[in-house]
């Protein structure tokens, strides 16, 4: 957790979430718990959230979490391609890619468009080598700092997407209920 400005007998506080691998199962019952304004979530190589959590997974549903000017629901979060870890520990566990939640925003951990900043090479976050989600030049990193001083607007479009409603590549609608698709993690596709 990030605190921005925090002093709790503050009202102009902003607290932020930014989490990594497991963190982010916390981050989930936090989001539906808190009752306290979250600014912002950012979720960097996930292991996944337990599906027990929702039954229609839509970051609407977060009644303290921050929207955008357009109304969206400030909920972010990114997987690096070369992580497979995070993959394995969604896929092993059954826990479903926060990526996934419709109202929310994907973005890119892969080597920016300008080449100022380089894609992620697996799972750690702040690796020896630079390398990681949280490596000072990673998009990763350089995007989270944007969400985390309300400046996402400046995230670069071809980083960032907008999910209206589930992507196909998760989800496959059973009636009422959305069920998790291995398959895209088994052959190596997050996208």
């Amino acid at each position: 957790m990030l605190g921005n400005n925090l002093s709790f007998g503050d009202d102009n506080r902003k607290i932020y979430l930014w989490n990594h691998s497991y963190g982010s199962t916390t981050a989930g019952f936090t989001l539906q718990n808190v009752n306290s304004p979250i600014e912002a979530y950012y979720n960097i190589g996930a292991a996944g959230w337990p599906k027990f959590y929702f039954g229609d997974p839509d970051a609407m549903s977060f009644k303290y979490l921050g929207k955008d000017d357009q109304g969206s629901p400030q909920m972010y979060s990114t997987l690096a391609d070369a992580d497979n870890i995070a993959r394995t520990g969604e896929y092993a566990s059954g826990r479903f890619d926060p990526r996934a939640f419709k109202n929310s925003f994907t973005l890119s951990s892969e080597a920016s468009a300008d080449g100022q900043f380089g894609a992620v090479q697996g799972h750690p976050v702040n690796p020896a080598d630079g390398t990681g989600y949280n490596s000072p030049l990673r998009t990763s990193y350089h995007n989270g700092i944007l969400i985390t001083t309300d400046n996402a607007g400046m995230i670069t479009s071809s980083e960032i997407t907008f999910n209206a409603d589930y992507p196909d590549w998760v989800y496959k609608q059973h009636g009422t209920r959305y069920e998790f698709t291995h398959k895209d993690f088994i052959l190596g596709r997050s996208k």
